[in-house]
């Protein structure tokens, strides 16, 4: 399940940063339009990574104090 979870994750990340760099491109006419709609994925999918690696950290500290 964790491997799962960091699969999705960094999925989101690698989408976000192909809309930002254009290699996908949605709507032709509006470059500004995908560059910031991949700036934003790319943001929550790092912020989403960070946040379950550190959920993790926490609950095997948890495990480990138990």
């Amino acid at each position: 399940m964790v491997i799962l979870n960091y699969s999705i994750r960094i999925l989101s990340v690698c989408v976000g940063l192909s809309l930002l760099l254009g290699l996908i491109n949605p709507t032709p006419n509006d470059q500004t339009l995908t560059r910031t709609i991949g700036g934003l994925v790319t943001a929550f999918g790092v912020y989403r990574l960070i946040l379950y690696y550190y959920q993790q950290k926490q609950e095997r500290l948890e495990d480990n104090e138990e």
